[in-house]
C-alpha cells in the first residue's frame, strides 16, 4: 500500500537493559526498545546534535484503554532535533491499527505547555509494526499535498484538522525533561481492508491518479502549479506542470499514475499524443511505451524523457512489463531531444488510455521458469550497494545490466550528466556467507565526484545485496551500519519482491527508511554488519569469513562490453549495537523497464 506521508524510522536506540513498567532507568540517549515488552509506550527524543546525553525515562506497558503517561529527564538541558514522538513497540498488533493515542498533555520541564493543536496516531514504519504519536515532527503530516489523510493515520477528532507538530520550534531549546500524558482508546480495534482489484490486494487510495513526475537540473524543489487527472477507463486526459521560473530539466521526467498497475491492470497501455513545452506542441522522437515504474508492479509509467531508461535491454529484449501501443522495441523513453531541457516553464502531455483493466497471463516459458532453489548446505556472497544523491553507484547483485557479472559491479560508478558511466576509485569488502553466523560487507577509500553531495548531505541508497535465493528458508537480522568509525542508527526493510535476498538499509523513495541516523559526507569506508540463519551448519567463525583479498578500482574510462568479473572479499570486524540518530520515502528509473538508476516519485 503507496504511503502518502513522510514516515520517519523508528525510534532512536542505545544500550541499557531495561524493562517495561520500570522507572528510573539510566539511558544513554534513548530506550532500549530491543529490551521492551510489545505494546510498551516509550518517548523518543533526540537532540539536536543526533548525539548521546545522559537521561532516565519512565515507560509504560499499555494493557487496554485508559490513561498513560512516560517521560524522560535528562542530566542537562538538551536542545532538541526536529522529531521527537511517543511510540508504542510493536503497537499496530498488539493495540491493533484501528486504536487511537491521544495527547492530553505535555509538560516540558515539569510546566504544562499549550497544545499547538490534536495529535494523531499512526504507523512509525511504513510497515505497520510500530505506533507513533508524532510530539514535534517537521518532516511529517497526516496528510499529503492534496490534503488527502494516509490510510494509517487516526484521530479522536478530524485527521485532516491535527498537527505532527504539538510545541513550537522555540520550545525546542533547553529542555530538561519531557512528560506526555495520554489516553488510548479503540484498544484492540482493526481496520477492515478496504475492497480492491486483483485478488485481496487493497488499493492506494490514490490509484489511477495520472501526474507529471518533473525534475530540473539540480534535483531540487521549485515552485510550480499541477494538474492531475484521474483515470476511469479508457479514454483520453491530460496532465500539466507550469513553473514559477523557467527550469533546465534533469535527465529523467515521466507521466506516472499511481498504484496504475493494479488499478488499470498491467496490460493496460497508456499512449503519449501530445506534448507542449512551454505552450508549443513539438515533434515526438518516437512512439511512448508503458511500463512499471518500480520494478515492483505498482506505479505505472510513460517515460518522457529517461536517459537511463530503455524499452529493451543490451541484447534487445523487451522487457516482461513494457507495452505499447505498436512495437514495444522500436518505442523510446525520450520523447523530446536533451536540447529541449533547456528553459522549460511548463509542460503540458495529452495521453490515451486502452486495455483498461486487463491483465497479463504468465507466459507459458514463465510459468514453467523454477524458482531459485536455496541450498541450505552450500555458500553464498555477501555485496554492499550504494547509490549516492548524483547517482553514482554500485548495483545489486540481481540487476542483469550492471550487477553481478558485468564491469560496473567491480566498481563504484559514476553516472555523469549523460550516462556516460564512468569508474569511481573504491574498494569492496565482498564476503562469503558459508553458514550461519555474522558477516560484514563494505566499500573504503571511496573518491566521491566533486559535487556528489552538493545537494544533499545524505546517500540515495544504502543496502545489503546478496545470491542467496529469497525462499525465505534463508534470513538476514541484526543489521549495522558503521560509517567512517561512526555506528550510525538504521531501521533496515528486507525486500519481499527480489529475486535475491536482498536487504535496504536507506532509500530516499521509501518514507520509513529515507533518512537514517546522522552520518557525515563524504564518507570514505561503510560497512553493513549482519546475521545469518537459516543454513544446516554454523560458521565456525565468530565474526565475517573471509577467503580472497579486496579488490580496487581504479578510475577508467567508460567501460567496455560487461564481462564477467566476481569481485573479492576482505575482513571486516562485526559492528555492535547501533546509536542514537533521527530516522526520518526504490523507484529505480529503469527497475523492470531496462536499467537501474533511481529517482524520486511525486509526493
Amino acid at each position: 500500500m503507496k504511503k502518502m506521508w513522510k514516515a520517519l524510522g523508528s525510534a532512536t536506540l542505545a544500550a541499557l537493559l531495561a524493562f517495561s513498567g520500570m522507572s528510573g532507568m539510566k539511558a544513554q540517549a534513548a530506550v532500549d526498545v530491543d529490551s521492551l515488552a510489545d505494546g510498551t509506550a516509550y518517548l523518543s527524543i533526540n537532540n539536536a546534535d543526533w548525539s548521546d546525553f545522559d537521561a532516565e525515562y519512565t515507560n509504560a506497558e499499555i494493557t487496554g484503554d485508559g490513561e498513560y503517561t512516560v517521560s524522560m529527564v535528562a542530566s542537562e538541558a538538551q536542545d532538541l532535533a526536529q522529531f521527537n514522538a511517543l511510540q508504542v513497540k510493536n503497537g499496530e498488533s498488539v493495540l491493533g491499527n484501528g486504536s487511537i493515542l491521544t495527547v492530553t498533555e505535555i509538560k516540558l520541564n515539569g510546566e504544562a505547555i499549550e497544545l499547538q493543536g490534536d495529535s494523531y496516531t499512526c504507523s512509525a514504519d511504513g510497515a505497520g509494526i510500530d505506533t507513533r504519536v508524532n510530539l514535534y515532527n517537521e518532516w511529517n503530516s497526516p496528510v499529503d499535498d492534496a490534503g488527502v489523510v494516509a490510510e494509517d493515520v487516526r484521530a479522536a477528532v478530524d485527521p485532516a484538522t491535527t498537527t505532527a507538530m504539538l510545541w513550537t520550534s522555540e520550545q525546542l531549546t533547553g529542555v530538561s525533561s519531557v512528560e506526555v500524558t495520554f489516553t488510548v482508546s479503540n484498544f484492540g480495534a482493526v481496520k477492515e481492508a478496504a475492497a480492491g482489484a486483483a485478488g485481496d490486494y487493497v488499493l492506494a487510495e490514490d490509484a489511477g491518479r495520472a501526474y507529471l513526475n518533473i525534475n530540473n537540473a539540480d534535483w531540487a524543489e521549485f515552485e510550480k502549479e499541477t494538474v492531475e487527472a484521474q483515470v476511469t477507463g479508457d479514454g483520453t486526459y491530460t496532465v500539466s506542470m507550469t513553473m514559477k521560473e523557467a527550469q533546465n530539466l534533469a535527465q529523467f521526467n515521466a507521466l506516472e499514475i499511481a498504484d496504475g498497475e493494479h488499478y488499470m491492470g498491467n496490460a493496460c497501455v497508456v499512449t503519449i499524443d501530445e506534448i507542449k513545452l512551454n505552450g508549443e506542441a513539438i515533434e515526438l522522437q518516437g512512439d511512448s511505451y508503458t511500463c512499471s515504474a518500480d520494478g515492483a508492479g505498482i506505479i505505472t509509467r510513460v517515460n518522457l524523457y529517461n536517459e537511463w531508461n530503455a524499452p529493451v535491454d543490451a541484447d534487445g529484449v523487451v522487457a516482461a512489463d513494457v507495452r505499447a501501443a505498436g512495437d514495444p522495441a522500436a518505442a523510446t523513453a525520450m520523447l523530446w531531444t536533451a536540447e529541449q531541457l533547456e528553459g522549460v516553464s511548463s509542460v503540458e502531455v495529452t495521453f490515451t488510455v486502452s486495455g483498461f483493466g486487463t491483465f497479463k497471463e504468465a507466459t507459458a516459458e514463465e510459468e514453467a521458469a523454477p524458482a531459485p532453489q536455496v541450498d541450505l548446505d552450500g555458500s553464498y556472497h555477501g555485496y554492499i550497494g550504494l547509490q549516492g544523491p548524483k547517482f553514482t553507484f554500485r548495483d545489486a547483485y540481481e540487476n542483469e545490466t550492471t550487477g553481478f557479472g558485468t564491469d560496473f559491479f567491480g566498481q563504484m560508478t559514476f553516472q555523469g550528466d549523460t550516462a556516460e558511466k564512468s569508474s569511481v576509485p573504491a574498494t569492496f569488502i565482498d564476503v562469503d556467507i558459508d553458514g550461519n553466523g555474522t558477516y560484514t560487507v563494505g566499500a573504503s577509500g571511496i573518491e566521491w565526484p566533486a559535487d556528489e553531495f552538493a545537494d544533499q548531505d545524505y546517500m540515495n541508497l544504502i543496502f545489503l545485496s546478496t545470491d542467496i535465493p529469497n525462499t525465505g528458508a534463508i534470513t538476514i537480522s541484526d543489521v549495522s551500519l558503521l560509517v567512517d568509525g561512526r555506528q550510525v542508527e538504521i531501521n533496515p526493510v528486507v525486500e519481499e519482491e527480489t529475486k535475491y535476498v536482498q536487504v535496504m538499509v536507506q532509500n530516499v523513495w521509501k518514507d520509513e527508511i529515507k533518512t537514517i541516523g546522522y552520518y557525515g559526507v563524504p564518507f570514505s569506508e561503510i560497512s553493513l554488519t549482519f546475521k545469518v540463519s537459516g543454513f544446516n551448519y554454523d560458521n565456525p567463525a565468530v565474526e565475517s569469513v573471509i577467503n580472497a583479498e579486496t579488490t580496487t578500482a581504479e578510475p577508467a574510462e567508460t567501460p567496455a562490453e560487461p564481462a564477467p568479473a566476481e569481485p573479492a572479499v576482505e575482513e571486516k570486524s562485526s559492528n555492535t549495537g547501533l546509536i542514537v540518530g533521527i530516522c526520518a520515502a526504490v523507484v529505480a528509473i529503469g527497475a523492470g523497464c531496462g536499467i537501474f538508476v533511481a529517482k524520486k516519485k511525486k509526493k
